[in-house]
């Protein structure tokens, strides 16, 4: 390596891998100008490792992220909106995160900045496991697919956090409404959200199958609603049979907005359960009781009626049956003819 002046400029020259490089510096001596071209030197040689594969790079939090958000919405994951808040949770919670390198995000940190700070708040087991459970997602990645030219992954493997242990009565929620209770909320809430609420808890969609319902899913006359299956959870398209009081729902939404069933100031609205809809469950005195809760309303009204588990997966939507299963225990209509078998007069007749 040799130094050079320029018109009062010192620079730097030397060769790697065939190729010279020759750069003016700011430094005011020689020894200076030879230091710079000293770290260019080292520098060059440490990009051609990771090339070669030779040597894992450091990657930061925020790089990670950022590739994460790009893949998801490439592959339209549909959730993509819940990680986002909880990603921007943690940055408010840890100053500078977006330069934390990937490999300092082990147990402890996670215990240390996402767990107990979720308990302080008195987040319930099931919504800190969802927190840990999309950075263990991103860290995974980061170890599993992500690569770089060198063919070596961002992280060498990825930590495996505890969640927490979730109480046997919360494993399996089911929350619905009774039709005095549904017909009280019904009452109060604005006119845009009883609309979704009814179109909800007469086809047991998800919220946001109906919050961006559009006009050309719907066949009236066949009396038929088929949702994408670009837009499902499953992937798969959902055939929505559409029953009076869905038909009635869509009939008051005509001639609101060309593309959009249920329009709020011309777009789909984001969120139903703002504080319109809290404070119309504390005017109606109904206590725990999600947006999605109405899916569970529309199951059970089902199963209280006589629809079979299998019809029900059909017409919600669900993939696997075992979904369905949890709202068995709502009818045992089917379990009449057997119920007899038991009788001690059986025995002895016998």
């Amino acid at each position: 390596m040799r130094t050079y002046n320029r018109k009062g400029r010192i620079g730097y020259d030397f060769s790697f891998k065939g190729k010279r490089v020759r750069k003016l510096t700011q430094a005011g001596t020689e020894t200076e100008a030879l230091m710079e071209g000293a770290k260019a030197l080292l520098q060059l040689e440490e990009d051609e490792k990771v090339k070669t594969g030779d040597v894992r790079p450091e990657f930061t939090w925020g790089e990670a992220v950022v590739r994460y958000v790009k893949e998801k919405q490439r592959e339209g994951k549909l959730s993509l909106v819940h990680d986002l808040i909880k990603l921007n949770w943690l940055e408010r919670q840890v100053p500078n995160l977006r330069n934390l390198p990937l490999t300092a995000i082990n147990r402890h940190w996670v215990d240390a900045n996402v767990r107990e700070p979720l308990r302080d708040i008195d987040r319930k087991p099931k919504t800190i496991n969802s927190y840990i459970q999309v950075f263990g997602h991103i860290l995974s990645l980061a170890a599993t697919e992500w690569e770089t030219e060198g063919g070596v992954t961002w992280l060498e493997t990825a930590p495996k956090f505890k969640l927490e242990k979730i109480p046997k009565d919360q494993r399996k929620r089911v929350r619905y409404l009774t039709h005095a209770e549904a017909s009280r909320l019904l009452a109060e809430l604005p006119p845009h959200l009883e609309a979704m609420a009814r179109m909800s808890v007469a086809t047991g969609l998800r919220m946001s199958n109906v919050t961006h319902m559009k006009w050309e899913w719907i066949d009236l006359s066949r009396q038929m609603l088929i949702v994408p299956g670009d837009v499902t959870k499953g992937r798969l398209p959902i055939p929505v049979p559409l029953s009076v009081d869905a038909l009635e729902v869509i009939r008051q939404q005509r001639f609101q907005h060309n593309v959009w069933v249920f329009p709020f100031k011309g777009q789909p609205i984001k969120q139903c359960s703002g504080r319109a809809w809290i404070n119309a469950k504390n005017r109606a005195g109904i206590e725990n009781f999600h947006w999605h809760d109405w899916r569970h309303t529309f199951a059970s009204w089902h199963i209280q009626s006589g629809t079979t588990l299998v019809e029900l997966q059909e017409l919600g939507g669900w993939e696997d049956p075992a979904m369905v299963r949890k709202y068995a225990h709502l009818s045992v209509d089917h379990l009449r003819g057997c119920v007899e078998n038991s009788n001690l007069s059986m025995a002895v007749n016998n």
